[in-house]
């Protein structure tokens, strides 16, 4: 059985050794120019807002969201098909 030592010791390792996210892990579209949060859109646990509109109601409404997971897989994937 280990000791608590080198369990600690090997938990701080594996937290300082963790690959830092870089501008290429933030994005992954294929044209850069049509990313929904401008380049971001990998980002995790986000809160965000959007206007909809139909054509009864040109004004629209506003909706507020959340995303557990990355906010692309939510705006592409979601069972919603917020696009």
């Amino acid at each position: 059985m280990e000791n608590m030592e080198s369990i600690i010791s090997r938990h701080n390792k594996n937290i300082l050794n963790t690959p830092q996210t870089t501008q290429e892990d933030e994005c992954n579209c294929r044209t850069k120019a049509n990313c929904p949060l401008s380049n971001k859109c990998l980002s995790t646990s986000l809160i965000y807002k959007a206007n909809v509109t139909t054509n009864d109601d040109p004004d629209g409404k506003n909706y507020i969201g959340l995303t557990e997971g990355t906010f692309k897989r939510r705006y592409t994937y979601c069972r919603y098909n917020h696009k």
